[in-house]
């Protein structure tokens, strides 16, 4: 099978069918990983056979140029040695495009490191990560851009942070994440209920796994006791609901997908896919630990509330284009501020394919009933792309896709698991970036 090393892709109609074993939750692991080169003693993170991220290695790499830590990965499992050794010098960080690779780091490289730059790709300056810059600043530290990088410096304290809640979970998690580790108390307050709840809840978990257990969250704020010692710990990275659900949709468009590795009962707000494709008459069952999911009934349009788990509008969006009746997708307005305007190159992916999709306000509504082929401009977004490219499961011709390695962010053997599953590649010419 040849690897995808171009960046325009020709796909062919096809029927996803098959065995595939999901690969380990990207935020999930980045929150492992973090505490772990934060806690005292070796830990092991079972993490499979499949190769890391783009963005889960780049936040490996900075926690080891951080000091924090010494990892290895041996088989499928990574050890990290957690060192709590402060270096002499402000670390120089590559975050390349990763928007929680360098937001789960702000707070913690002024606990840790007094400070540091980060080299980052120019969209990645470009997305929103003033709320979390102008909260540290009310903490004490400072902070400046250039043209391919951002600067902090000053130390870490304790006391009130204040977040709006409309922005990005991320922002309350890198708190969440380095907070524990200063002396004094903490608390986060939320002028707003906070989106994306379940990635905050997915953060207290994993600071449980590694003993830091006096954090308590309610609906306007996160309170927190100072001087944790996290311990070293042994986890098993559950499977990637976000990522998975492109495989999922493939499959309820008229294949058949045996999947393993997720959990049905994961904090993962993704998770719901399965329920939302249910809703729209899909069917799909978990049974002795495999989700079954199945085409060939009708899908019929729905109307969801996008402001938890917003990274499922793109494949979802495929599916309510597919299916006979509108849709609404609504409150996804934060998707404008992803590796794209996410929001409006969905709908563009699916107007371009020959469906009808428009943006209104902050809502997505499609028309459904089908999709003829065509071009689709990837946006340099892995989820546009991913999305894109599993609409040929219900497409009557080819379509051409932009951008096909920009997978390699979230899943660089997408391309592969694609065709074992039944995907059909045409190799078009590169388009050189």
């Amino acid at each position: 099978m040849r690897p995808i090393i171009q960046d325009k892709l020709i796909l062919l109609p096809a029927r996803f069918s098959g065995a595939w074993t999901a690969r380990p939750s990207k935020s999930q692991l980045h929150r492992l990983m973090l505490l772990a080169a934060c806690a005292g003693g070796e830990s092991s993170i079972h993490i499979g056979a499949r190769p890391l991220n783009r963005d889960n290695q780049l936040l490996l790499s900075a926690l080891g140029e951080m000091g924090l830590c010494a990892y290895a990965i041996r088989g499928e499992q990574l050890h990290i040695d957690g060192r709590h050794k402060r270096p002499a010098w402000r670390p120089r960080l590559d975050c390349g495009q990763g928007a929680a690779v360098l937001r789960l780091l702000l707070p913690l490289v002024l606990h840790f490191c007094g400070g540091a730059e980060f080299v980052c790709a120019p969209e990645l300056l470009r997305r929103p990560h003033l709320e979390l810059l102008e909260a540290l600043r009310g903490g004490g530290a400072e902070y400046k851009t250039g043209e391919r990088s951002l600067s902090v410096s000053g130390e870490l304290s304790g006391g009130c942070y204040r977040l709006s809640g409309s922005g990005s979970s991320q922002f309350a998690s890198a708190l969440l994440l380095a907070l524990p580790f200063v002396e004094q108390p903490s608390r986060i307050e939320f002028a707003a209920p906070p989106q994306s709840r379940p990635y905050i809840e997915m953060t207290i978990a994993a600071l449980r796994l590694a003993g830091i257990t006096d954090v308590s969250f309610d609906e306007r704020s996160i309170a927190m006791a100072g001087g944790a010692q996290a311990h070293g710990f042994a986890a098993r990275a559950e499977g990637d609901h976000s990522h998975a659900a492109n495989f999922i949709v493939a499959a309820a468009l008229g294949g058949d997908i045996s999947i393993a590795g997720l959990d049905e009962r994961s904090l993962q707000g993704d998770r719901v896919i399965t329920l939302l494709l249910r809703e729209m008459g899909a069917d799909c069952a978990y049974r002795d630990g495999l989700l079954r999911v199945r085409g060939g009934r009708e899908l019929r349009g729905i109307d969801v509330d996008m402001r938890h788990t917003p990274d499922l509008l793109p494949p979802l969006a495929i599916a309510a284009a597919a299916a006979q009746g509108p849709s609404r997708f609504h409150q996804a307005g934060r998707l404008r501020d992803k590796e794209s305007d996410r929001l409006s190159a969905t709908a563009a992916a699916i107007n371009a394919l020959g469906g009808r999709a428009a943006v209104e306000g902050d809502s997505l509504l499609i028309a459904g009933g089908g999709l003829s082929g065509g071009s689709v401009d990837g946006c340099g977004d892995h989820r546009v792309v991913m999305a894109a490219a599993i609409a040929a499961a219900a497409c009557m011709r080819a379509l051409t896709l932009s951008d096909a390695a920009a997978v390699h962010k979230s899943a660089p053997e997408f391309w592969q698991d694609y065709q074992q599953l039944g995907g059909r590649i045409v190799y078009g010419q590169s388009m050189g970036k």
